[in-house]
């Protein structure tokens, strides 16, 4: 299961942590979760959208080693440039800093799109499912953009996670029965904008954004199927999240599940 996810820090930690406590969880021990790295801070729904899209173009290139083999990096030579990819224990540790200081004055995680190029499990990736995690944030996304995205996302096979108003709502579940004990914020809570989700979570959790393993282990492991469950009295459906409080991320657990 490979995703793109709209936030750098929150979003990523979650899925790791989901990804080492799989056994917990009961996902299949079959099933990999490779959230994709991003090399900036953009993080509308198009941008996530387009993440996803270049990796299938690093994944699907047959072309890839040629593409290597044609780098100009300095003094490096394709046979040294392939060793480093494919056998990096025969390059001393002072030779390896020395081309990685290289590689990261060209921005270039050559490492990394080695990995999604070659990467596709035991199946040879037949059984890949591949979707974007997004946030609904009203104050930014129209509804023409997000009709749009989740057209190009069915158009292409990609599965499509949304929470509105965005991805701390969907830890709140975790640790909060908001229809019960909030019944008065829920429509402040799909302001995008409003403070409420926040307050709430740091209220049950001690922080927000940080989202460390213990925090991780404590309070959102063990209740993620509460989560669901919740998540689905409010709202689960993609195209009614749009304008209703809710997510569909249960979506995501049961195809782990699988």
């Amino acid at each position: 299961v490979f995703l793109s996810v709209e936030g750098n820090v929150t979003e990523q930690r979650y899925f790791e942590y989901v990804r080492l406590s799989r056994e917990k969880i009961g996902i299949k021990s079959v099933v990999e979760i490779h959230v994709l790295q991003r090399g900036d801070s953009s993080s509308s729904p198009a941008k996530v959208l387009e993440l996803l899209d270049n990796y299938l173009e690093v994944r699907n290139n047959d072309n890839f080693n040629e593409e290597i083999d044609e780098l100009e990096l300095k003094h490096y030579t394709k046979e040294f440039i392939h060793q480093y990819l494919e056998a990096p224990e025969t390059i001393g540790e002072k030779e390896k800093r020395q081309f990685e200081g290289v590689l990261k004055e060209e921005q270039l995680d050559l490492t990394y799109l080695f990995f999604l190029n070659k990467f596709k499990g035991s199946d040879n990736g037949e059984n890949d499912v591949f979707g974007i995690v997004i946030d609904r944030d009203t104050g930014n996304h129209s509804l023409e953009n997000m009709t749009r995205i989740f057209d190009e996302c069915d158009e292409k096979g990609y599965r499509c996670f949304l929470t509105n108003p965005r991805f701390e709502f969907w830890l709140l579940l975790h640790v909060a029965d908001v229809k019960s004990e909030y019944p008065d914020e829920l429509e402040k809570m799909l302001d995008y904008e409003d403070k409420t989700v926040d307050d709430h979570l740091r209220e049950k959790t001690g922080e927000v954004k940080r989202l460390r393993r213990k925090t991780f282990d404590a309070y959102f492991l063990p209740n993620i199927d509460t989560a669901i469950e919740r998540a689905n009295e409010l709202c689960s459906s993609r195209n009614e999240l749009l304008n209703q409080l809710g997510s569909n991320l249960g979506d995501l657990f049961e195809i782990l599940r699988e």
